[in-house]
């Protein structure tokens, strides 16, 4: 096309390339907010659970120093072992309780997570969905530039920039599927 119609070429070309580069950079902008609001949601996740963890922390913390303690502090086996026993029965208890917790937590933040990588995968399929459009529309309306059907004047120092367009439209069918 270009070829055919070398004097449109360059008046095609300068008006439809600053276009097509916004159009990426939008697009690389809008992919790059999609990531940026994934990570906000991330640490404001984190942020959220963090006390809960710290506090699993310390109590696994005791839990361990007090069976360790019955050892360090008993002077035979049979006071090690008899601390041991008492001290495990109640630590058991301890982190029974931790381990439960920490399940209802974890399936909490699993959910969360997983919504935040749908809102994710929704935010770059809709940034695509615009830049693949818009680029599609621009590179027709280069194209018809280009065969001389969309005329582009250039300004001067006292006029206007003009744009015709001559259009043709073809109707497509709609095409139905039927689901048993």
């Amino acid at each position: 096309l270009a070829d055919a119609h070398q004097d449109k070429t360059t008046i095609c070309f300068n008006h439809y390339t600053p276009i097509l580069s916004n159009l990426t950079k939008q697009y690389e902008n809008d992919y790059n907010v999609c990531y940026d609001n994934y990570d906000n949601a991330s640490e404001i996740i984190d942020a959220k659970y963090a006390p809960a963890r710290n506090h699993f922390q310390n109590t696994i913390l005791e839990s361990c120093k007090s069976l360790y303690g019955c050892n360090v502090n008993s002077t035979s086996n049979y006071t090690a072992f008899d601390c041991i026993a008492e001290h495990a029965a109640n630590q058991s208890k301890a982190l029974y309780n931790l381990s439960a917790n920490a399940t209802d937590i974890s399936a909490k933040i699993k959910e969360e997570y997983r919504v935040i990588d749908v809102q994710k995968e929704i935010c770059i399929n809709n940034a695509e969905w615009i830049y693949v459009v818009e680029t599609a529309d621009t590179y027709e309306e280069l194209n018809a530039c280009l065969r001389g059907d969309l005329i582009i004047s250039t300004p001067g120092p006292n006029s206007t920039t003009t744009i015709s367009t001559t259009t043709t439209t073809t109707a497509r069918p709609i095409e139905r599927t039927t689901i048993p």
